[in-house]
């Protein structure tokens, strides 16, 4: 493992885990990220949801707020992996009106639901989903880059996010 003076002053232990042995808390020591938000419709993304509790953040009448966001963990105490997070920003029980969250007057605190969050090892899928419950599966995610794009491809669903340096 290799030691960061980031992490210091923060203790890591060993800890049994199945038929191995794990690092708690898992440390991510490299790591790139990828984001975009997108608007969606309100109508299709509230059959995603599994709460009417959930009110999606809206920048219209009929649209919310979608993100997809690309992680390359390049070093982690899980190993190296790729990730791509499918999350819906919303606020929980109160419909707060549109755009205000995004002006900083939310009526309520935003939240991100994770409706998909496919990784490309086993054991990045069995930590997130044993240990905090993340909706994980396993699927075939890789970057790309040259000198103007980086690209994350989801082979599963054929589809890709692009954005430019």
């Amino acid at each position: 493992m290799a030691s960061h003076e980031f992490f210091r002053e923060i203790e890591h232990r060993e800890v049994p885990w199945g038929d191995r042995t794990i690092h708690v808390p898992v440390f991510y020591r490299d790591a790139e990220t990828i984001t975009a938000v997108f608007t969606a419709s309100l109508e299709a993304v509230l059959k995603l949801l599994p709460s009417s509790r959930i009110r999606p953040i809206r920048v219209s009448p009929r649209r919310c707020l979608l993100g997809v966001t690309g992680h390359e963990f390049r070093d982690s105490d899980a190993g190296a992996y790729n990730e791509v997070g499918i999350g819906i920003p919303f606020t929980l029980d109160v419909q707060t009106p549109i755009l205000a969250t995004l002006r900083g007057q939310s009526q309520g605190e935003p939240k991100t639901y994770i409706h998909q969050l496919p990784v490309t090892t086993e054991i990045a899928r069995d930590l997130g989903v044993e240990f905090a419950g993340y909706p994980k599966f396993v699927a075939q995610i890789e970057y790309e880059e040259d000198a103007s794009w980086r690209t994350c491809h989801r082979e599963q669903l054929g589809s890709g996010l692009a954005l430019q340096h």
